[in-house]
């Protein structure tokens, strides 16, 4: 008898831990940050910001308090339409057959009335930044006597020989080459992050965290003061404007 009211009362305990973590689940759901909209809603609602940071970082020495108020005193809002925010997307891919990774960051543009898409905006990645293999090959004093033929005789590994002392590569544009003939693929994003610009004096980055309790899902994790002189430099370089 005594061992049966020991195991009943075991059951019972292992049932109603089991109901507390079904509610404690379905908190953890009600309160987590599902999507970015979400983010950009509660961030815009004219309440504190401080439950909209990675829990990490309010002891990191960042002030949150801070930020918050400057925040809802500038009265800046975050839309999806907005020009001054950002995507960083860390791709892994291949590149003629072998894994790599990169980096690519991509804006909002407007495309028609109330129309809009992602497009990319920087490429960032080792593989972009071309080096000459070869570094004998030239084209020398007297080519164009000979209808610069020695053009022919240029190849992959040797063809920023003959770019320019002052020539500044583009890795964009090599992305955009290199993905138009074939030989990169995008094979997945992981560890996306968002970058905003809106606020005054601050530039900040929300990212997910996938836990289970309640500081979940797209939070800030990170905030970078930066003056509006480098703020628009950055937008500049961004958006490709000189």
């Amino acid at each position: 008898m005594k061992r049966v009211l020991i195991l009943t009362a075991f059951l019972m305990a292992a049932y109603f831990a089991e109901a507390q973590i079904v509610v404690a689940g379905d908190s953890t759901f009600k309160y987590r940050i599902k999507l970015v909209e979400s983010f950009m809603e509660r961030f815009n609602s004219g309440e504190s910001i401080v439950p909209l940071f990675d829990q990490m970082m309010l002891g990191s020495g960042t002030s949150a308090e801070e930020f918050s108020k400057s925040a809802l005193k500038s009265g800046a809002k975050l839309h999806f339409s907005d020009t001054s925010w950002f995507a960083v997307a860390p791709c892994t891919g291949k590149f003629k057959g072998k894994s790599v990774d990169f980096v690519l960051i991509l804006n909002v543009e407007n495309y028609g009335k109330d129309l809009y898409k992602w497009v990319v905006a920087k490429a960032q990645g080792e593989i972009f930044k071309l080096t000459p293999s070869d570094k004998s090959a030239m084209v020398t004093p007297l080519a164009h006597e000979t209808n610069f033929m020695e053009l022919s005789r240029i190849n992959a590994g040797s063809v920023l020989n003959i770019s320019q002392k002052n020539y500044r590569l583009d890795e964009t544009a090599v992305f955009f080459a290199f993905y138009n003939s074939g030989l990169l693929t995008i094979e997945y994003v992981s560890d996306l992050q968002f970058m905003f610009l809106q606020v005054p004096g601050y530039v900040f980055m929300v990212k997910e965290f996938d836990r289970q309790y309640k500081n979940s899902g797209w939070l800030i994790n990170s905030v970078t003061k930066m003056s509006e002189i480098e703020k628009n430099k950055l937008l500049k370089d961004l958006y490709n404007e000189k």
